[in-house]
């Protein structure tokens, strides 16, 4: 019984997404080049990015509980049964908000700034006032995601600068192609619950346009941050060969037989897109440091 009761509240804060912020999280704080004494700043960073995505999920939670009883993939989740008590679930989130903006501002005033710009967008612009209203949705809530990678660089460099924007706009970009291919392959549940995403009002057709015009900003967003000397010819090396491949799987969907299938390819390739990004910065920092007469 315990092990359910700890599960029912652990779902609250969607752990899924919470984990998958904290490997953008380590490279913006990468990207800032930290001294061996900044280490344990990443780890305030972390936890302060776990407690604040995850009182925004739940806070999400909270709100959709209805239209999330619509659809398959969430039909599942604690609260459309009512499995916690609804003031729990506002103290929980709550609480979580709270430590979330002690600890960001004890590391500095610049990631505080970003993490409430972040919880606002995802909270106020996103869940209440556009997913179900408007098809524009997920290109504003990008910006909710973009901000975990720049919180990691700004909790070290305390100022946000023009390598924390071109952090920010690279990963709006990724996170909307990555959002439309769920919205194509889950695009019966969504029409369950009425949300205006792209394929259903566009068509699927439009929708894969629109995904190559985004990937091919993040690539050339990728290209910038080489170009204006933050990054060396490694990372953009990693970044490149896989950004291509992600690429040359968004173009096959023109000829996709099964939609369904290809953005779930591309969806999960996107994931991998990401986690290369990461890895790209810790090995082009190795090589800036350990063999700096090739590093360019």
């Amino acid at each position: 019984m315990q092990t359910t009761t700890f599960k029912r509240y652990w779902g609250l804060i969607k752990p899924g997404i919470v984990f998958g912020n904290m490997i953008p999280v380590l490279g913006g704080f990468l990207l800032a080049e930290p001294s061996w004494q900044d280490w344990p700043t990443l780890l305030w960073v972390m936890l302060a990015t776990f407690c604040l995505v995850g009182s925004a999920c739940v806070f999400n939670n909270y709100y959709e509980r209805d239209i999330d009883g619509l659809m398959t993939r969430t039909q599942n989740r604690v609260l459309v049964h009512n499995g916690i008590p609804k003031i729990q679930v506002i103290v929980i989130a709550v609480l979580l908000l709270l430590a979330a903006l002690l600890i960001l501002a004890r590391i500095n005033w610049v990631t505080f700034a970003i993490g409430i710009f972040g919880f606002v967008v995802y909270v106020l612009i996103y869940t209440l006032l556009l997913k179900r209203h408007s098809i524009h949705q997920t290109t504003l809530g990008s910006f909710s995601g973009a901000c975990p990678p720049v919180m990691g660089y700004c909790s070290i460099s305390g100022v946000f600068n023009i390598d924390a924007f071109l952090i920010f706009m690279l990963f709006a970009f990724w996170q909307i192609p990555h959002s439309y291919a769920i919205a194509v392959f889950r695009q019966q549940d969504y029409a369950n619950a009425q949300i205006p995403l792209l394929p259903l009002i566009k068509g699927v057709g439009h929708t894969k346009k629109a995904m190559l015009v985004y990937w091919a900003l993040y690539l050339a967003t990728g290209v910038a941050l080489y170009a204006y000397g933050t990054v060396g010819w490694v990372f953009l090396a990693i970044f490149g060969y896989y950004g291509l491949r992600w690429g040359a799987i968004g173009w096959q969907g023109f000829a996709a037989e099964d939609n369904d299938k290809w953005a779930r390819r591309f969806f999960f390739y996107s994931i991998k897109v990401m986690m290369m990004f990461s890895l790209g910065i810790v090995v082009d920092t190795l090589v800036k440091y350990l063999i700096p007469s090739i590093y360019f």
